[in-house]
Formats: structure tokens, sequence, C-alpha cells
């Protein structure tokens, strides 16, 4: 049977369901033998019948290199007017299935709606952006309780005509407790974790679709072919690492990322670091020359971005650049960009994609990337990431750990706490005592961190059971 035509009809059904609408789940069910993970995709995209073969394949990859198998929900494509209308739905859809089934993770192909997060914490800082987040924390509560004055990115529509920017934070008289569809609260459950990992496929065309897919599928396949070949093997695709240092904040060889990236590269057998800019950023040129040198397994590049380009030291490269100027086999097959709104999709609603997307579907050996929404960048996510793949987690579940720790209150309020002693006003809200405040601000801030692409990517493969 083919695995990817396995619709179960009460998600498929409760998919469609109003957003107001409960949806009941079936009986449970004992576990499976194996784990499992779920493809969650709208329905014009699902319709297509030569990428549901390259599905197919790919699941049939994925199965024989992880164990996982696959289970696939049709969904209604996002509203580009409401992108965020259906979310509560879907969410509900994947509690549902994780309620009957070991469900390791969930992949979002075509165009998903997400939540708008707003970052707003004291009374000067606001930021806006996606944060699909939301569907892998599961047991927490996210809410949207606030209107408030102000406006998001350029990517997000005014939600209100606020009078000015001086009053950008501030909360709408009469409407303090009213929804304005941003999400602005989020509670997080005794299990402070997520739930499982994420993560969002999209792309404009269909050739797209087919290249990216046809892309997984060749690195499998010789993945495969090599195993076969020799059962005692164990393949190690890609061993290199690329890094280049941020234009304002100069981490040198005394950084612990620096020492981190050359420590990492050591421990595997063959693994050579590479790093430009360390001391005052890298630039577009020195950029792409080092792409087109060779494949890596990781590249983290430092900079100031929004969502459809990036800045380096000496100007900036786009979206269209990644397309044009990226080789075919080379690159990074795991890249990760440093900078606020590098990891923000918002663009999907109108067939538009950032420079996460671009990335996996430029001609490059690159089949995932992440980054950030907002503020920070990536900033330990890479060393977190890199050290759970390093103890043979594949990508998602090394994500799904990554955010287990950065998205803690322990770990945030150690962030953000020292930040809101220096500037309290900037930070924390206005009343209470300190630990009062603190304790709001920790329900008004997540790291936005999204990671797009293929989840089931592992440093090493073997025929051991995985």
């Amino acid at each position: 049977m083919n695995v990817l035509r396995a619709l179960f009809l009460v998600l498929a059904c409760a998919s469609f369901a109003r957003a107001d609408e409960p949806v009941r789940p079936a009986a449970r069910q004992n576990a499976p033998s194996e784990p499992c993970y779920l493809v969650l995709v709208d329905k014009h995209t699902y319709a297509d019948t030569i990428l549901r073969e390259k599905l197919d394949l790919y699941a049939q990859n994925v199965h024989r290199l992880f164990g996982l198998s696959a289970t696939v929900v049709e969904v209604a494509p996002l509203d580009p007017a409401a992108p965020g209308k259906d979310i509560v739905t879907i969410r509900r859809v994947i509690k549902v299935r994780q309620q009957q089934e070991h469900v390791a993770g969930v992949i979002l192909l075509g165009r998903i709606p997400y939540m708008i997060w707003r970052q707003a914490a004291g009374g000067n800082w606001v930021n806006f952006g996606p944060e699909d987040f939301y569907y892998a924390d599961l047991d927490g509560e996210f809410q949207d309780r606030e209107t408030r004055y102000g406006s998001g990115n350029s990517e997000i529509r005014h939600l209100t005509s606020g009078p000015s920017s001086a009053l950008d934070n501030q909360l709408v008289p009469g409407l303090e407790r009213s929804p304005d569809g941003q999400y602005d609260t989020y509670l997080r459950a005794a299990r402070e974790a997520p739930t499982l990992w994420v993560a969002r496929i999209f792309a404009p065309t269909k050739q797209q679709y087919y290249d990216f897919f046809d892309k997984v599928n060749a690195y499998y396949s010789t993945i495969a072919e090599q195993l076969a070949a020799n059962r005692s093997a164990v393949v190690v695709p890609y061993k290199d690492i690329l890094y280049t240092g941020h234009p304002d904040f100069r981490p040198s060889v005394s950084s612990d990322k620096y020492r981190f990236f050359e420590t990492f590269a050591q421990s595997s057998a063959g693994s050579r670091f590479f790093v430009f800019g360390e001391n005052g950023g890298g630039t577009v040129a020195e950029l792409f020359c080092q792409y087109d040198a060779r494949a890596y397994l990781f590249a983290q590049v430092d900079g100031h971005a929004h969502p459809y380009s990036h800045e380096l030291k000496d100007g900036a490269y786009s979206v269209a650049d990644v397309g044009r100027r990226l080789a075919p086999g080379r690159g990074a097959l795991i890249q990760a960009l440093w900078g606020c709104h590098s990891g923000d999709f918002t663009g999907i609603k109108d067939d538009r994609v950032n420079l996460t997307l671009a990335y996996i579907l430029s001609p490059g050996v690159t089949q995932a990337a992440y980054g950030c929404s907002w503020t920070s960048g990536t900033e330990e996510a890479e060393q977190e990431i890199l050290k759970h793949m390093n103890q043979g987690d594949y990508l998602g579940l090394a994500f799904q750990k990554m955010q287990r720790r950065l998205y803690s209150q322990a770990y945030m309020e150690k962030f953000f706490a020292n930040e809101a002693r220096h500037v309290p006003n900037y930070f924390l809200p206005a009343e209470g005592t300190f630990e009062e405040r603190m304790e709001v601000l920790m329900t008004k801030l997540l790291r936005g961190y999204n990671l797009v692409g293929n989840p089931f990517l592992k440093i090493a493969y073997s025929n051991r059971p995985q």
C-alpha cells in the first residue's frame, strides 16, 4: 500500500472542522511497535500526483534509514487574509493523533496556517513573527488575549492604526483583554518541553517541490547503496563545518562558539573547521567562495537579517542570490542563519520564500535550515543541535531537545534577567516587585526558532538498529 495514501478519516474530517468545533479523539489504541511522524499537507498541494509519488519514495527512505512510518493528514490551505485562522483546529488534530500513537514529529507541507506571536515585554520592546513552536508544545497554553497599538514587520498587516510609535506597545483602552490575531501569552505546562518536533516545507511552484524531494531522495539513495554494499559500513556523507563571524559582535578565536565548532570538528575523524571573518565579519564574496569550495555538514552565517536578505560586513545577499549563486552539490546540508527575522516565513501567504526556505530550495546540498523570528538570532541553538546530533540523534529530535532547554523558563530567566536589571523599563512590565514582573515577562517571550526542510538527517548512518 502506498504509505502516503493511508489517510485516517477521523483526522481528515477533523482537519476541515471549524475552529470552534471540538475534535473528539478516537478511542486510545495500543502504541504501535514503531513511532510515526505526521505529514500535514494542504489539499491543493497534495492533489499533485507527481508530488505524491515523490513523497511516497521519501517515506520509504525515511522508514528504511530511521524506522519511522508516515501518516498523511490533508488540511485546508491557509487563507492569505488570515493565515492563522485555522491553527487551533490543526493543533487539535495533532493532539488527537498524539493521543493514539507515538508521534515523533510533524512535517508541515505546503501552505499550512501559522501562529503570529507578539514578542512584547516591557513598555518599549515589541516584535512580531511566526512561531511553529505552537504546534510542538501540545501541553502548553498559547493565548491571544491583548490588543495593543503598533504594527509588526513589513509582512504583518497593521492590526490597529495606533496614533504613533511612542504607543507601539501600549494596551488599547477598552480593548485591553481582547484578542487581535496576535498571540501574546505562553503558559508553560508542568512538563516544560515541546511534545514533538516540527519542520515546515513550502515552495511556490510544483517544480520546486519536485526538485527538493528529488534532492532529498538522491541523498538517501546514495547512503542506502553504500549500506547495501557493505553491511558493516558507517556512512558519514558530510563532515566539514563552516562558520563566519558577525560584523558587530566579533566572535574571535577565544569565543565559546568558535571553540565549540573547533572541538566538534575534532570529534569526527577527517572533519575540518573552516572559519572566516572571525574578528570583524565576513563578506558576501567570501561566503559564496567558501560555499563553492566544498560541501559541509553544517554552516552558520552570522549577520543582521530580515526575511529576504542577510547583511554581512560589506553588504547583503538576497533570496535570489541563494538560488542563483549556490552551486549544485555545494553549500551545507544544514544551514543556520544568525539574525533577526532570518527564520520569518510569513511571506508564504503571498507565495514568497524567506532566506531559510531559499536555502533548501536552492540547487545546493542544503536540505534543512533554521533561523529566528526576532531578536537574538540562533545564539546557542547550533551548539545544542550539533551536540545532540553528535550523540546519534537525527536533526528533528536534536532540534526538539534544543527547544526543550532554550525555551525553558530557567533558561529564559537567566537570559533576560540580566538585561532586565540593566534596562528594566525596556523589558519588564511596569508594576510589581522584580520577581512578579519577571514572572509576567516569562509569559511574554518565546525564542522564535523555526526549522524548515527535511528533519531526517544524521551525522552517521549504519545498518544497526536506530
